[in-house]
């Protein structure tokens, strides 16, 4: 960490991966789950773990959707330890989704809208169909 700020960089940490943030996403809680015994195992297992609860799976292309409910819910459940490490299930990347978020927050609401347009048409489209036979 000492290099990262020598070359003024910043490292961001997620413990046990990335993929907690996107847990996040669609969910305000922490992950509840038995951890497996080997700690080198936790990372794979949370993976596993995350394609039950979240329908689907998570799905890094949907990030950018639900970017600003998993910086907050990934803030929300934040702890560090006594080195400014991450503890287990908590990340730091509501740092760099909150700088994404201010920057992209206009297109991601406007395309949201977009989408949530589609899908009402569609289902008026589907009323209209059902009424006729």
């Amino acid at each position: 960490m000492s290099e990262c700020k020598k070359n003024n960089l910043n490292l961001i940490i997620s413990n046990p991966c990335f993929e907690i943030w996107l847990y996040y996403s669609c969910n305000e809680n922490m992950p509840n789950y038995i951890l497996p015994k080997d700690k080198s195992k936790i990372s794979k297992s949370l993976k596993v773990h995350l394609n039950e609860v979240v329908s689907g799976g998570v799905d890094p292309r949907k990030a950018p959707w639900e970017i600003y409910q998993a910086n907050k819910n990934s803030l929300k459940n934040y702890k560090e330890d006594k080195t400014k490490i991450p503890k287990l299930f908590s990340t730091q990347m509501h740092v760099l989704g909150s700088k994404l978020y201010e920057l992209l927050k206009d297109d991601i609401e406007r395309l949201k809208d977009i989408q949530e347009n589609k899908k009402f048409k569609m289902i008026e489209e589907q009323k209209k169909l059902k009424r006729k036979n």
